[in-house]
């Protein structure tokens, strides 16, 4: 079973569609790599302490049209809850 954060991931290395620079892309793989790490040791403190730097980055820099940011920071939206 695919979880959301292993989707994330996978579409961090397609989101040709997405404009974004390729280190951002870079930087939003990691960032939910490690992300996934601390959800599989069921940490979710850390991965939303992991998840929350990366949703100001989307909000601040990344291009308002894109659909991977709209998708991770609805991640990191759930998580919060």
């Amino acid at each position: 079973m695919t979880t959301t954060l292993e989707r994330l991931i996978q579409r961090t290395a397609d989101a040709a569609d997405d404009d974004l620079a390729p280190g951002a892309r870079a930087d939003a793989r990691r960032t939910l790599t490690a992300a996934l790490e601390a959800h599989v040791r069921d940490d979710h403190e850390a991965e939303a302490a992991l998840l929350a730097p990366l949703a100001r980055r989307i909000s601040d820099s990344w291009p308002h049209t894109s659909a991977l940011g709209r998708d991770v920071l609805g991640y990191v939206q759930a998580v919060r809850r």
